[in-house]
């Protein structure tokens, strides 16, 4: 199994780690979806703290996000 992404169904979409510099286009994603959205600070500090955080980018613009953790 390839550690590389599969494009060859979708090219124009890629699933990538999220960085600082995506947390604007995060935060406006977030805020059309949610009542009570989280606030820029909070990605941020989940990308500093370590948390699993990736974008998913289609034509080059963010569409979408995730945020995970482990809990025991």
């Amino acid at each position: 199994m390839s550690a590389e992404p599969d494009h060859s169904l979708r090219p124009d979409v890629l699933f990538r780690p999220m960085v600082l510099a995506d947390t604007g286009a995060v935060i406006a994603v977030e805020r059309s979806a949610y009542a009570f959205p989280w606030t820029e600070s909070i990605f941020r500090d989940c990308i500093r703290v370590g948390y699993v955080c990736r974008v998913v980018e289609a034509g080059g613009r963010v569409g979408g996000y995730g945020v995970m953790t482990i809990g025991a």
